[in-house]
């Protein structure tokens, strides 16, 4: 019987972190993917680069269930719906939301997964929140 226990114990104790490690990747894709976009634009979004370097920084919080990167990953949750929606928002009015060109589609979806990515962490997060120390 205690067996049992102590295999569904070690079972969610897996499953947690493996949800973790897929938190702390997304935020360091999402970092790496502002040093990119950053770098493209000839370092013009410089707020990007800094968006960036708190992605990666909050990843390694949240990877040693720190409070401070449970306090960061937040914070950079809700920057990055509120960039991403904005930076939507800005596509739409400037190439229209009927625009046949692929390219504009592919950057369209691809901001509302980064707004609804950014929303399922936020909340995930929030529900986590007594876990980090």
């Amino acid at each position: 019987m205690e067996e049992k226990k102590s295999e569904q114990k070690q079972e969610k104790k897996i499953t947690k972190n493996i949800k973790l490690i897929a938190i702390s990747f997304f935020f360091i894709v999402i970092g790496l993917a502002n040093f990119l976009i950053t770098y493209y634009a000839n370092f013009l979004l410089i707020y990007l680069g800094v968006l960036g370097t708190l992605s990666l920084i909050a990843a390694a919080g949240l990877l040693i269930l720190k409070r401070w990167g449970f306090y960061l990953a937040m914070t950079l949750a809700t920057l990055q719906i509120v960039v991403g929606s904005f930076t939507l928002y800005s596509s739409l009015l400037t190439t229209g939301s009927l625009d046949p060109n692929i390219t504009t589609l592919v950057l369209n979806l691809g901001l509302i997964g980064w707004v609804v990515a950014s929303v399922i962490v936020a909340i995930y997060l929030a529900t986590k929140r007594s876990e980090f120390h």
